[in-house]
């Protein structure tokens, strides 16, 4: 309203003037001014603008701590079982008893032994399967000495049952006797061949010397 009369009494107070002389009144236009009108209520807020573009990526975190061990897998089955290891201080695993083959008499005396069968029993003893010549007959016979050769060297026995002191008294003949001649540190092998002298005499004193050949 205020706007409205201020300019309205600036022609008024020019016209008094000129009509009656210039007189000392006017009017300020400060006094007509009225009293502002309230703020109006705020405006209601506008649409919320599009979301921006992503920002980078942050860097990769640090490498967690490494989990605890998982428990130990079942055992798996028992692996079949090794070859037989050596035996002894030889170092030797035979077979025993080896049984000697191919064996031929080489020599005799007129009253001879006959060798039925060789077996190492043994790394280091022989069972002799032994009888006198069956054409000939004595009380009995004894066995004092064997000696065996192969291809290294000769093994001469070292028998605490057949030797020149205590030989094999046998009683009885004809007859089959099986004989243990131990020869202590030899050792018997698979495909070796050897000669075997067997030395005894009988109660007709008959000297009894037969000599084989065989291999085991």
């Amino acid at each position: 309203m205020s706007k409205i009369i201020t300019p309205l009494l600036i022609p008024i107070m020019l016209v008094g003037g000129f009509a009656g002389g210039l007189t000392a009144m006017y009017a300020s236009p400060g006094y007509f001014h009225g009293s502002n009108g309230a703020t109006g209520s705020t405006g209601p807020t506008g649409p919320v603008g599009p979301t921006g573009s992503t920002g980078a990526t942050g860097p990769v975190g640090a490498t967690g701590a490494t989990g605890p061990t998982g428990p130990g897998g079942q055992n798996g089955a028992t692996g079949p079982s090794g070859p037989t290891g050596p035996s002894g201080a030889n170092g030797t695993n035979y077979p025993f008893p080896l049984v000697g083959t191919n064996l031929l008499l080489q020599s005799s005396t007129s009253a001879f032994i006959q060798l039925d069968l060789v077996n190492a029993s043994t790394s280091d003893t022989l069972v002799l399967v032994i009888e006198p010549n069956a054409s000939y007959s004595a009380v009995w016979t004894q066995f004092f000495q064997v000696t065996v050769q192969d291809s290294a060297s000769i093994l001469n026995p070292s028998d605490q049952f057949c030797n020149n002191s205590t030989p094999c008294y046998i009683s009885g003949s004809p007859s089959t006797w099986g004989v243990t001649f131990d020869f202590g540190a030899v050792t018997f092998k698979p495909g070796h061949s050897y000669t075997i002298t067997i030395n005894g005499n009988d109660s007709t004193g008959a000297t009894l010397t037969s000599t084989y050949a065989f291999t085991f």
